[in-house]
């Protein structure tokens, strides 16, 4: 997209991904809608991170050691 063609306050999207969708619904709305909407996307968020960070680590799956794979086929050593 060029930028060049959009004025200081207009913003270009895509139109298709959902946070295009939104702004594109918004536009036109009273700025208090947008307002509320950032507020309670910063609440979700910060929950989403209280959740995360809540949650016990994952302990690794036990290791049964080392295996040796053998990537050549049989008839390498032959070549040699």
């Amino acid at each position: 997209m060029d930028d060049a063609a959009f004025g200081p306050d207009e913003h270009p999207t895509c139109g298709g991904c959902p946070v295009c969708l939104v702004l594109d619904a918004l536009e036109g709305s009273r700025p208090e809608v947008a307002g509320h909407l950032r507020a309670a996307a910063r609440e979700l968020g910060l929950a989403l991170r209280a959740a995360v960070e809540g949650m016990p680590a994952a302990e690794p799956a036990p290791s049964a050691g080392l295996e040796r794979i053998d990537l050549d086929d049989g008839d390498a050593d032959t070549a040699r």
